[in-house]
């Protein structure tokens, strides 16, 4: 009777030892997860200084830099391409401000090309959420490696087709500056003025949606192709665009369940500061030629790896 009585106490006993057991193992994972979020976190936030700086140094949202890095910290590639438009947004806004506080943008320009960009980044966005993630991550590498060298030699590409087209640098900024001038200039559009940037929208903000970048790479060099802006302009204006387009990208990824609020805050604060500072700096302090090949070579590493990986 005892033997049979003290089994269900043995194995009591065991149970007993196993639960507590697991409880104290559990406890420094639990410490090592909460550790590696935090890492995390402040990975993501360093990501989006890194991003936003660029970004504004280049015209361009800095989703080139964001996607790769965020993907590195374990979030998935459609969540990386509808987050990192938040990070966009937020380099848009502060890189605008930054190059609009010494005259560096247009707005009747901005206002156009983010006309028509903000209605084609919807499609964009639906567009990359019926594509795997392996194709969709291939398909951002080749756009970047394709992109890569437009920047750097974009000044050569203006001097081949619209060098004698140029008006000199002071004439467009007094027309900036002047709301005399920007009455006159919306009252003067003709189609040959517009419809090149209306074009240019259309391109760009779908990009934008697929890609979850903003389009500056499109933007800027069509900017100084079909207008009489300089290096420094198109890109200020091409910042100040891209805030409608992110907006119409983000909510469209948003609906589609791409946007990751845990993931966008550290990101949201990371590329407000970085796209601000860069843009001051940008705008008033470093040469054109040192921005441009330095974002042109980040690209193609960026991309290289982006479609190496794509293919593990």
């Amino acid at each position: 009777m005892m033997k049979f009585c003290a089994q269900p106490s043995m194995r009591r006993f065991w149970t007993h030892r196993v639960t507590l057991s697991r409880a104290v193992l559990s406890q420094p994972r639990r410490a090592s997860s909460d550790v590696s979020k935090k890492m995390s976190l402040s990975g993501l936030g360093a990501t989006g200084v890194v991003a936003g700086a660029l970004g504004s140094l280049a015209g361009m949202g800095g989703g080139f830099v964001a996607i790769p890095m965020m993907t590195h910290f374990g979030v998935g590639q459609h969540v990386a391409h509808g987050t990192s438009l938040v990070g966009v947004l937020a380099t848009g806004c502060a890189g605008a401000v930054a190059y609009g506080l010494d005259g560096e943008v247009d707005p009747l320009a901005a206002l156009l090309v983010a006309s028509t960009g903000a209605l084609t980044a919807r499609f964009g966005a639906l567009a990359a959420s019926r594509l795997e993630a392996q194709i969709l991550k291939r398909a951002l590498g080749v756009f970047m490696l394709v992109i890569a060298p437009v920047v750097p030699f974009k000044q050569r590409i203006m001097d081949l087709l619209a060098a004698e087209q140029r008006r000199p640098s002071s004439e467009i900024r007094d027309d900036l500056t002047s709301p005399a001038a920007l009455v006159a200039r919306v009252q003067e559009l003709r189609p040959a003025d517009f419809v090149p940037l209306l074009g240019i929208g259309v391109m760009s903000g779908f990009l934008a949606g697929l890609f979850g970048v903003g389009g500056g790479a499109i933007v800027v060099p069509l900017l100084a192709l079909a207008t009489d802006m300089d290096h420094k302009l198109a890109l200020g204006t091409s910042l100040a665009a891209m805030v409608p387009t992110a907006v119409a990208g983000v909510a469209a990824h948003a609906r589609l369940g791409n946007v990751q609020l845990l993931t966008a805050t550290p990101l949201l604060v990371g590329t407000c500061t970085g796209a601000y500072f860069g843009g001051r700096l940008g705008s008033a302090y470093i040469p054109d030629e040192p921005m441009k090949l330095g974002f042109g070579v980040l690209m193609f590493a960026l991309g290289s790896r982006t479609l190496i990986t794509s293919f593990r």
